[in-house]
């Protein structure tokens, strides 16, 4: 075990962070998940939504107004260059990840959370009422969501062999096309990289929700209080 700047580093991992980016190790392995679950037709997130008949779609700029007028489904649209945001229309209501269950703004798990609140499998996520200022508990329910949104995908691949497959097929592909690029160790299997990401644990997880600009917080501002909880827990990392 090794670490690079404030956070720690598991080289048997099959994928590594970007030490010249001060990224977490957690972070590291959910960008590539993001990769793979995009809006694309064909993607594992697309089949997964086609399973349970769920509309997807782009929110076009001009129609962000009138998001209540529109068809119940999930809806993305890109807040700024380079990123994609999911949110949820269901029975003529609008649901926002962000105003449920993930820190404002991020990067992170959007995705899914907004399929599981579709489908209402929210049971075991932490609602997440923030007032002026992330607080230590809404940091740690913060870490909890990201994990079992992490838990709750890969279960759904363990138990869909068909959908299983699929990702299998696109992560050999994105290994071969970008893997270098996002810290993949060569000749890594599907089968290494699920195994790798299930035992991400809270600590992985408060570490990347730490790293993250959380309301409140100023930027380059130390983040005291919520770094203590992180060195207290009795978690170890991967």
């Amino acid at each position: 075990m090794q670490s690079s700047s404030s956070y720690p580093i598991n080289f048997d991992l099959c994928v590594l962070p970007s030490i010249e980016e001060k990224e977490t190790q957690f972070e590291a392995f959910q960008s590539i998940l993001t990769q793979l679950l995009n809006a694309n037709p064909d993607s594992v997130y697309s089949l997964m939504l086609q399973k349970h008949s769920i509309p997807l779609d782009l929110l076009k700029k001009e129609n962000k107004e009138n998001k209540e007028n529109k068809k119940d489904g999930i809806y993305y649209q890109r807040p700024y260059r380079g990123s994609t945001h999911y949110t949820v229309i269901k029975n003529g209501k609008v649901l926002d990840p962000y105003d449920f269950y993930q820190p404002q703004g991020t990067q992170g798990f959007c995705q899914l959370f907004a399929f599981f609140m579709f489908l209402n499998q929210v049971d075991d996520f932490k609602l997440v009422q923030v007032k002026k200022k992330v607080s230590v508990e809404n940091f740690v329910d913060y870490a909890h969501n990201t994990l079992q949104c992490l838990k709750q995908f890969l279960e759904i691949l363990k138990t869909d062999s068909k959908l299983r497959k699929v990702f299998q097929q696109r992560f050999r592909q994105f290994v071969k096309n970008q893997g270098e690029e996002y810290g993949i160790s060569p000749k890594t299997s599907p089968t290494r990289f699920l195994h790798d990401l299930s035992i991400l644990n809270l600590l992985s997880s408060l570490y990347y929700i730490y790293d993250n600009p959380l309301k409140g917080w100023k930027t380059k501002q130390s983040k005291d209080d919520l770094w203590k909880e992180i060195i207290s827990s009795s978690h170890k990392f991967p």
